[in-house]
């Protein structure tokens, strides 16, 4: 499974940065097997990502929007215009979607619960 880390990143980008890192670390501790693209986290300290325009960016960040199961909107999201360009294109595709790293933990822990519940009945 691949999730998407949908963080805003322009106004403030080092704090933005280090608070999508921060839901990325938060995230990988609820679903360790799970694979996450974090684009303000990775993609966004590139050489390469300075050198390119806002749309090329977000070109890419929604190729690999596409390319995954479902996304997490963090932060300020509502906010971005980035974001919500996100939240359009995941409607659009019906990825599943969390609001708040807390949301996905909760799904997560309550689909644990259930099946180690399931497996006693077993």
């Amino acid at each position: 499974m691949r999730i998407y880390i949908a963080h805003p990143y322009t106004g403030d980008e080092m704090r933005n940065r280090e608070r999508a890192r921060k839901a990325e670390e938060l995230l990988r501790k609820a679903t360790s097997q799970t694979a996450f693209y974090n684009p303000v986290g990775r993609m966004s300290e590139s050489k390469q990502f300075a050198a390119m325009s806002y749309s090329d960016i977000m070109v890419i960040c929604l190729a690999e929007l596409a390319r995954c199961d479902g996304v997490v909107f963090c932060g300020d999201w509502e906010k971005s215009k980035g974001c919500r360009l996100e939240a359009q294109t995941a409607k659009t595709l019906d990825l599943p979607r969390w609001y708040g790293v807390d949301a996905y933990v909760k799904t997560w822990r309550c689909v644990e619960i259930e099946a180690q519940y399931e497996e006693v009945i077993l």
